[in-house]
């Protein structure tokens, strides 16, 4: 998930996520006390992974509000073209 992230691929990303849900949700529901540091370990470099993706979230959020307030100032500035060319 996270390598395709980082790849920009977010439409993957976001099919392995919706697929890693119910996993997760086996996985920690089939555990016991013997299992307890292994769960925690294995939450802990799932936490890790899901903040770098959500940091390359944010920067990619990011960079289409940039491409969006462009395209809203170049339809803004044709619009004003327009009015001031009657």
């Amino acid at each position: 998930m996270l390598d395709s992230a980082t790849a920009g691929d977010w439409d993957t990303a976001i099919a392995i996520e919706v697929d890693r849900r119910p996993l997760l949700s086996r996985v920690f529901a089939a555990g016991t006390s013997d299992t307890q540091d292994e769960y925690r370990i294995l939450l802990n470099e799932i936490l890790s992974v899901d903040r770098e993706i959500m940091r390359l979230t944010q920067l990619r959020r990011d960079e289409v509000a940039g491409v969006l307030r462009q395209v809203a100032q170049g339809r803004s500035g044709c619009q004003a073209y327009e009015s001031n060319s009657r």
